[in-house]
């Protein structure tokens, strides 16, 4: 899956960001591609619940949607979180620490008020 996102973000030049996450209780991944800016290496970031290690082919594919905006490579970063904080998906929300908002600040609140009835 990571290597057909990579071959659309070609189709994308002016797109600067692509992330894709999960989240649920106890498990939480984000994966996000960033273009690089002024002059440095693009960024992959991998955070998660567990350790996802890229094949070396979704490296490479990103290192071509790197090299196709003239960028060289993709440098990985990974990350850990703590499964036992992902209680639904407002909370990997907050812990993935995404790029963009996925909802507004009320709706998030309301999302983890509902979680902490339930519980």
């Amino acid at each position: 899956m990571l290597r057909d996102t990579a071959v659309v973000a070609l189709k994308m030049p002016r797109h600067d960001t692509m992330e894709l996450w999960n989240g649920k209780w106890g498990v939480a991944m984000l994966f996000l591609y960033q273009r690089a800016q002024d002059g440095q290496l693009a960024i992959v970031t991998v955070r998660g619940t567990s350790v996802l290690a890229l094949e070396i082919a979704t490296t490479q594919a990103w290192d071509v949607v790197a090299q196709g905006y003239c960028y060289g490579r993709v440098v990985v970063q990974t990350s850990l979180i703590d499964p036992n904080v992902i209680r639904c998906h407002g909370d990997a929300i907050r812990q993935l620490g995404l790029s963009t908002e996925i909802a507004k600040p009320i709706s998030l609140r309301e999302i983890l008020s509902k979680y902490r009835v339930w519980a």
